[in-house]
């Protein structure tokens, strides 16, 4: 085994050279930075046992999975996830799929992957139809909205490294509005004097009769779905990285005037219960303080998790807006 007469020594940025983490052959050491907040790239060195000179190997974000092969010394470096930690592991480079690791490092608070190599899990859940209604209770108990979206795939694969591939893919999307005297069909359909209407009567001439039903829904410009989303996913447990996304969303025909307005306020503060949401603290809670120092008994807030976005790619997006408001 090519690693056993192999050192490894990790620099974390912003640490001095002399607190550089040696790790041994067949050990493990933990590694981390000064704050939770700093950029968390790495340097590696690895040397063969009597050879003063080491190979070393920058490694910009150590929370990335890689594996990345050293021919000249014959090992292989990997950065994978493990439970809560990240870890950078030493292997033969001949026998990566089933030696065990010769040297570990593992960050005090990180990333890394499942044990197996080469293994791949792919999940794909479809769905014909799905649809959502907001019903108000109060005053007048009635269906305020109704939102359907039709043939929905997501598609999530994961590598050995532990880096995930998301795929969702929707293909039709409508938001009807359930009130009475609301008229089918949108602008852009049996309607298709829209221009007609604002030629002759104006705005106000769209909705003398009766307006519309539809609210929102996608035009399907050119048989595209309403939407489209391609991310890949970085290994991390703590934090949300997302190395490269792409969002394609059709054409939007949207409807909106002040009765629908006025139904969803109504509806979002009869939702929201007062009593159950105060602020401040108890009485109870200031008998049992008073007195302490603001330390006693203080912990430690979890740390907060990181989104951290390498690429996006977001397609043009046409808005077909109709408001009517008094």
């Amino acid at each position: 085994n090519a690693c056993e007469s192999m050192t490894m020594s990790i620099l974390p940025e912003g640490v001095e050279f002399e607190n550089s983490i040696a790790v041994q052959p067949g050990s493990e050491e933990a590694y981390g930075w000064l704050s939770y907040d700093h950029r968390r790239a790495v340097s590696v060195s690895i040397s063969r046992l009597g050879q003063p000179v080491p190979v070393k190997i920058p490694v910009e974000d150590v929370y990335k999975a890689f594996s990345r092969a050293i021919p000249r010394l014959n090992v292989v470096l990997i950065s994978r996830r493990k439970g809560d930690r990240q870890e950078l592991i030493l292997q033969d480079d001949s026998s990566e799929s089933s030696a065990a690791p010769s040297s570990v490092a593992r960050t005090t608070s990180g990333t890394v992957l499942s044990t197996s190599q080469g293994m791949r899990i792919t999940a794909e859940l479809r769905l014909s139809r799905v649809g959502l209604s907001l019903i108000q209770v109060t005053p007048i108990p009635r269906e305020l909205i109704y939102c359907q979206v039709e043939l929905v795939r997501v598609q999530l694969a994961k590598d050995e490294f532990g880096g995930q591939q998301l795929n969702l893919l929707v293909s039709e999307m409508q938001v009807d509005c359930q009130l009475p005297g609301r008229a089918d069909g949108s602008h852009t359909a049996k309607n298709s004097g829209r221009r007609n209407a604002e030629e002759n009567d104006g705005l106000g001439g769209l909705w003398r009769t009766a307006k519309p039903a539809v609210l929102l829904r996608n035009c399907a410009d050119g048989d595209r779905s309403f939407l489209a989303l391609s991310m890949k996913l970085g290994a991390s447990s703590n934090d949300f990285v997302v190395n490269k996304a792409e969002l394609a969303l059709d054409s939007l025909d949207i409807s909106v005037d002040d009765e629908v307005l006025n139904g969803l306020q109504t509806f979002f503060a009869a939702a929201v219960d007062d009593e159950n949401n105060s602020s401040g603290v108890t009485l109870q809670h200031i008998r049992r303080t008073a007195g302490k120092a603001i330390l006693t008994d203080y912990v430690l807030p979890p740390v907060p998790m990181v989104v951290q976005v390498d690429s996006l790619l977001l397609s043009e997006v046409e808005l077909r807006l109709w408001c009517l408001l008094r």
